[in-house]
């Protein structure tokens, strides 16, 4: 069977209580048990019956106090005081003048927890199986008072009343509760003023942006003239290709013109002085010569026309190099795009946080007011000034 540990009995000991408590040798107490309820519970006796000699019992065991030994009984040699819990867990603090001890021991632990000689303060691991008993602040670990003390309120005075009275009835929490939700909504409201603004401010950057649906206009006709000026080009290109094919051909034409020229004046001497096989040779030659410089003269007229089909393309060529700056601006208007689309988003984010704020500040002007309402409901606020009655000084 799995045993239970010490550090899950500790994380339950925050809802448990003292059923019990033995005390040997303590003061007044030769060997005192009180048992104990859940709740508030009422010891009552006599002037020196040890009623304040039991609560320092407990105060021994919970948080090592009182010091020294003056407590122990005279006549013995060691005082014990055991305190058991609802959870079973039991706590023994020993005293004596050969032992300063505390044991604790549950039932579902393996082994115990004993300390001996451990000082003026108790380690860490014994204030863990205790459930960290609480302190307060002003009274002490445990607040009793001794046999000659004056009463209770009675003897405060006219400025430590109130403040008892403030702390017994809970109005310092009220009032505490009432500075940090003041504090609270402060802070909301400063932080939606700067949001405020900060929007202000990128609505005045925007208005750089207010032609932007122009611009986006002129930057789509300019992309279709680029678009147009690219498939120009190519016919440029083409036109520059059929130009120097031209000229190829116009240099052959020269050539064959030449060497037309050539056969005519051959053929015309030949009649003088050639034989008539050697002209008719000459005359065929010619012939064939001239065929070539007729089908030459064609290609010529041919490439002519297209050239003229694109002339008109290479007129326009001083607005094909403005074209190019304007196809420059292109990525410019991107960018100007890519900025206006960013500032949008800044802008919706800044509206959210500054929705989210005034959700906040609106729910912390609600509890306020409900503060208030429960104060004056309490007689603690006063209506005239809009004030608490009562201030703790800090």
């Amino acid at each position: 069977m799995k045993k239970t540990t010490k550090k899950e009995v500790t994380e339950a000991s925050e809802s448990r209580y003292i059923t019990r408590v033995h005390i040997e040798n303590f003061q007044d107490h030769t060997d005192t048990v009180i048992n104990l309820e859940k709740g508030i519970n009422l010891i009552t006796g006599s002037s020196d019956a040890g009623k304040s000699a039991a609560l320092r019992a407990i105060n021994f065991v919970l948080h090592n106090q009182p010091r020294g030994d003056a407590f122990v009984q005279l006549g013995s040699n060691e005082t014990r005081v055991a305190i058991e819990f609802s959870d079973g867990t039991v706590a023994q603090r020993i005293k004596g003048k050969s032992r300063n001890a505390i044991v604790i021991n549950n039932p579902k632990w393996a082994e115990p927890i004993a300390k001996d000689n451990f000082g003026n303060e108790y380690p860490e691991d014994v204030i863990k199986a205790l459930g960290n008993p609480p302190v307060d602040k002003e009274q002490g670990p445990i607040s009793y008072a001794d046999q000659m003390s004056p009463l209770f309120l009675v003897s405060l005075s006219s400025t430590e009343l109130p403040r008892c009275l403030s702390r017994l009835t809970g109005i310092d929490d009220f009032e505490e509760a009432a500075k940090i939700l003041s504090s609270q909504s402060k802070d909301a409201a400063k932080r939606a003023k700067e949001n405020e603004i900060r929007i202000n401010r990128i609505n005045e950057e925007l208005d750089d942006y207010k032609n932007i649906e122009n611009q986006i206009c002129q930057i789509e006709f300019i992309d279709r003239l680029a678009t147009q000026v690219s498939s120009s080009m190519s016919g440029i290109s083409e036109a520059q290709a059929l130009i120097s094919q031209n000229e190829l051909i116009m240099s052959q034409g020269k050539t064959a013109f030449l060497a037309l020229q050539a056969a005519k004046n051959v053929h015309d001497i030949g009649k003088e002085f050639s034989p008539i096989e050697e002209k008719i040779d000459n005359l065929n030659t010619g012939l064939s010569l001239l065929k070539t410089l007729e089908s030459i003269e064609e290609d010529a007229t041919e490439h002519k026309i297209r050239i003229e089909e694109f002339s008109a393309i290479l007129d326009h060529k001083k607005e094909f190099d403005s074209l190019e700056k304007q196809i420059s601006s292109i990525s410019l208007g991107h960018e100007m795009l890519k900025e206006n689309e960013d500032l949008l988003q800044n802008e919706q984010n800044l509206n959210n946080e500054i929705r989210i704020w005034t959700q906040e500040m609106n729910s912390a002007n609600k509890e306020y007011s409900e503060l208030i309402k429960e104060m004056m409901s309490l007689g603690a606020w006063c209506e005239a000034c809009s004030r608490p009655l009562v201030l703790e000084d800090k």
